[in-house]
């Protein structure tokens, strides 16, 4: 599945002035903090930092884009300051080589905007947002010689994160995301949780050579028209598909896509390549997203999940804002994956009833 590619913690009541903005406002400030990386070709390096649960992540990775609209790759290039040919430990070499290949598959944390290369709508993203240009106390950035707007981009509904976002204000390259600091709300106020920023000059019209991104066991993928069209693929797959109860999703979130993916796989007791049908359900609030995969159990699921009547939570992973959790639900081995907080994620999941 792609997924391309969301500073200290702010003192937001005295730095970051909030002006009213009309429904007009709310739109055009939408607009200028769009950009699709995968239309214009370049390459620059990215830094990524999070710090949050005691738990530190630091990394530097160089992106290279095609311009043709998609195709990207992202190369690890250092993990908590150490390039690849600075580690000794193997261990810690190993893990280097792991994350490097899961950013190059479009996996890891990534800043807003970056995890998918556009947005699903500017109207639900203007409805469901304060977009504000932040012009108190905050001089220019110029990353790279490219000159900035900065915006804070705030859910009307805080059970999500919200960003400060600086954007390049460029001919040509109006909305690139230049840097973007993540935070969540907290009973004692903002919790910066992640900060992107680009940390070298951006080199417009090259891409560094081939863009051509890892292979992936996809053999097809086919957008459906309609959820009464996955419901019957899926019945002919032997899936129960199971979606959230109507009225329990989050506020402003509505569903934006349904597909089914035809992959391959090796996950099985014999250990062999065997096709498997996946259907997959992205929501979005216009910001954020979440997205519901639903296949058969592998066979590395244990039995004691599935059989009839089960209703368990397999695995349950937090990074920062996002969480994703495996369960199984009435023989349908389904992937949760959102930054709401987790009392609305966990509702979410209990939420799951079949699709009639």
């Amino acid at each position: 599945m792609r997924r391309m590619r969301a500073a200290l913690v702010l003192a937001l009541a005295g730095l970051l002035a909030a002006t009213g903005c009309d429904e007009k406002d709310l739109r055009r400030h939408a607009q200028c903090v769009v950009f699709d990386l995968s239309t214009r070709q370049f390459t620059c390096l990215r830094e990524f930092k999070s710090d949050l649960d005691g738990v530190h992540v630091e990394y530097v990775e160089r992106v290279r884009s095609a311009g043709d609209g998609k195709n990207i790759v992202v190369e690890l290039v250092s993990m908590n300051g150490k390039k690849l040919a600075q580690i000794t430990d193997p261990v810690e070499k190993q893990a280097f080589l792991d994350f490097a290949d899961t950013l190059a598959a479009g996996g890891g944390a990534r800043a807003l905007f970056q995890r998918d290369p556009f947005i699903d709508s500017l109207d639900r993203m203007a409805a469901n947002y304060f977009i504000t240009l932040l012009e108190a106390g905050r001089e220019p950035i110029r990353p790279g010689g490219e000159p900035s707007l900065t915006f804070k981009i705030e859910p009307r509904v805080q059970d999500r994160p919200f960003y400060v976002l600086t954007v390049s204000t460029t001919v040509d390259h109006e909305g690139f995301p230049l840097e973007c600091q993540e935070y969540a709300y907290s009973p004692t106020g903002p919790v910066l949780v992640s900060d992107m920023r680009i940390v070298s000059a951006i080199k417009w019209g090259e891409s560094g050579g081939p863009v051509e991104p890892p292979q992936q066991p996809i053999v097809s993928r086919v957008v459906l028209d309609s959820l009464f069209q996955a419901r019957d693929r899926a019945q002919l797959a032997g899936v129960t598909l199971l979606l959230p109860k109507q009225g329990t999703l989050p506020y402003g979130f509505q569903l934006a896509k349904v597909e089914q993916i035809t992959f391959t796989s090796t996950a099985n007791s014999r250990r062999q390549l065997e096709r498997i049908e996946m259907f997959r359900f992205v929501y979005s609030d216009g910001v954020e997203r979440i997205d519901i995969v639903e296949h058969l159990p592998v066979d590395a699921i244990p039995d004691t999940y599935k059989k009839a009547g089960a209703n368990d939570l397999v695995m349950l992973q937090t990074f920062g804002t996002l969480s994703i959790a495996t369960l199984v639900h009435d023989g349908t081995q389904v992937v949760v994956e959102s930054r709401v907080a987790s009392d609305r994620f966990h509702s979410l999941m209990k939420s799951l009833v079949p699709l009639q």
